[in-house]
């Protein structure tokens, strides 16, 4: 059933300024590995059912990765391994919010090395690929959240 961010499940929606409308449906947001990119519904759930909450959510998410993103590079070049994991761990606190599956996935496999909990050796190669990940997932996530603003600019 699509999720009408304006608080009704209904195919469409009014627009609400400052968000124009929306309405969506998990299937059409489908990865091509397979998978949800973003589950409306379930983002809707965790946010207590409030749409303005996924609202706030996405805008947050947006600034996070303008944010975090050039920061987890650069702690990578300096060999902060701590700091990125914990780049990683603030990062997954807001996918999992918006159901994102692959970007919450990206980001507990970075988070691992702040947490020290991981099933895999902490060499370049590995932090290169787990971050390479990360950010791919999370401009993925990007694309389509901001394809929420049809003929908006982002938030």
């Amino acid at each position: 059933m699509p999720v009408d961010l304006d608080g009704s499940m209904a195919g469409t929606m009014a627009s609400t300024a400052p968000f124009p409308p929306v309405a969506l449906c998990a299937t059409e947001l489908s990865s091509p590995a397979g998978g949800l990119i973003f589950n409306p519904e379930e983002a809707l759930a965790r946010c207590m059912n409030s749409p303005e909450m996924v609202r706030e959510m996405i805008q947050f998410y947006f600034q996070e990765v303008d944010d975090l993103l050039p920061q987890l590079q650069l702690a990578l070049e300096e060999g902060d391994v701590t700091e990125v994991g914990r780049l990683g761990h603030r990062i997954k606190g807001t996918v999992v919010y918006l159901a994102a599956e692959p970007a919450t996935q990206a980001a507990l496999r970075v988070e691992q090395y702040y947490t020290g909990n991981r099933d895999f050796p902490a060499d370049i190669t590995d932090i290169n690929a787990a971050i390479d990940t990360l950010q791919r997932e999370c401009r993925v996530l990007e694309d389509v959240l901001q394809g929420l603003w049809v003929g908006a600019e982002r938030p």
